[in-house]
């Protein structure tokens, strides 16, 4: 029996040849620049998201098919085998639409400002500021138990009190200061960016980016792990103007998604790892486990496939509840409280599952359609364009690289992440700081 069907089958080819097109066009180009494209970032995340997940999981058999405890295309109890062909064909029209969008617009804008001076030890210290404002407002509401956070594998201990100081209660505001653990991303790539040019005080940036990287992994937030990494990877390599290999990224993607895997099945129900209760899996268990993540992609057929059948258009309730967002809810009680998203799951699995989540061509879709996913799409590869002019003007400059690089990984959370409100709330503590300290740092021109 034929795994896909004619109609599938002709819709993943259409995918992987928008996906093709699109790298051998930057490949071809005269500048080297070109591979660092935004909508090449994109096709990256769909492809794991939306081909090698799905096919993987259709293609396997047996409890390591997809996720440890599965089997195939079950999930969440349910088989979403028959919705498929529905994530596929929005996966597809939503990069066609980006791409349309990303080429079809030209701005031609000349920058208004530009780093004309670049001084690096100014842009190393906006680097350790945001670092040293990130930690301190973490440790304002945890107190002295982000000591415990840097041992990640002794999660009984992270509750544990360090002379009496326990952490404040800012009410409404508590949200803001705990994200705030999320500048130190931007700070350490502000950093790196010049250690590569200075090669001086390795160990400032080594210190940060380890206490980082070992609360991460206590919070068992791996969004937040792969927005370290990855930025730092690509600073390196822009740096040597060398172009991401194959090799190279096939190889970065296998450790990754061993570690996302280990990380999901040692993480307790807290926070912390136990790695107590991995010793009964196999290594191929291990990493089958880490494409639990592309469930994200069966989620969202479902909701293409259940809309508006099952449920109807949710129309412009997820730009006001994103627009609503920042306000706390005891400020603003009448706050929308995006309930759209877990009526969508209750109605999928008969139980809201408040922790699935869906890509964001299912959020563009759910507004009014194929229509809505159209507009949106263009518009979102409209906005990539704009990104993307705004650092070719900047393309020298060791701040706008940072700036630019975190952005494009970035993209990781606004594809996988199909909330719009979670989106712009993350990004405005992981990237809104850094286009900040460019902007203070640059110069008038216009």
């Amino acid at each position: 029996m034929m795994p896909l069907s004619l109609a599938e089958l002709l819709v993943i080819l259409a995918i992987v040849s928008l996906m093709t097109l699109e790298c051998a066009l930057a490949i071809r180009s005269r500048s080297w620049v070109q591979i660092y494209r935004p909508t090449l970032f994109v096709a990256v995340v769909l492809a794991f998201y939306v081909l090698v997940g799905p096919l993987r999981a259709i293609l396997a058999a047996g409890e390591t098919a997809n996720f440890v405890g599965t089997s195939g295309t079950f999930y969440r109890g349910l088989d979403h085998r028959g919705f498929l062909f529905w994530g596929w064909l929005g996966a597809l029209v939503f990069y066609a639409s980006t791409l349309i969008g990303f080429h079809g617009w030209l701005p031609q804008l000349h920058p208004r400002r530009l780093m004309v001076h670049a001084d690096l030890l100014r842009i190393v210290r906006w680097g350790r500021v945001l670092c040293w404002v990130g930690i301190s407002m973490y440790v304002l509401v945890n107190g002295s138990r982000v000591i415990n956070l840097l041992n990640p594998m002794a999660p009984q201990n992270f509750d544990r009190v360090w002379l009496g100081f326990g952490g404040f209660n800012f009410g409404p505001f508590q949200n803001y200061f705990q994200l705030g653990i999320n500048f130190l991303i931007p700070g350490i790539v502000i950093q790196f960016a010049v250690w590569l040019r200075q090669r001086k005080n390795l160990w400032v940036v080594a210190s940060w980016s380890v206490m980082a990287s070992l609360i991460f992994l206590s919070e068992t937030f791996r969004y937040r792990i792969l927005l370290l990494i990855v930025p730092l990877l690509l600073l390196w390599l822009f740096y040597y103007k060398r172009r991401p290999r194959l090799v190279f990224l096939l190889a970065f993607m296998i450790i990754f998604v061993g570690l996302n895997g280990l990380v999901g099945l040692s993480r307790t129900h807290l926070r912390g790892l136990d790695f107590t209760k991995v010793a009964g899996y196999r290594p191929v268990e291990i990493i089958a486990s880490s494409f639990e993540e592309a469930g994200v992609f069966f989620t969202s057929s479902a909701v293409l496939d259940s809309v508006p059948g099952k449920m109807p258009f949710v129309g412009l309730r997820p730009f006001a509840a994103a627009a609503l967002q920042p306000f706390p809810r005891q400020l603003l009680p009448a706050k929308p409280t995006g309930a759209y998203a877990n009526d969508l799951r209750e109605t999928i699995y008969g139980t809201p599952y408040s922790f699935t989540a869906y890509l964001n061509f299912a959020e563009y879709y759910i507004v009014a359609g194929w229509t809505s996913l159209v507009v949106l799409s263009v518009s979102f590869g409209c906005l990539l364009r704009r990104l993307w002019t705004w650092f070719l003007w900047r393309q020298y400059e060791p701040l706008a690289q940072a700036v630019y690089l975190l952005n494009a990984s970035y993209l990781y959370v606004v594809i996988s992440r199909g909330y719009l409100a979670q989106v712009l709330m993350l990004y405005s503590f992981t990237v809104i700081p850094i286009f900040f300290a460019y902007y203070v740092l640059s110069e008038d021109v216009a």
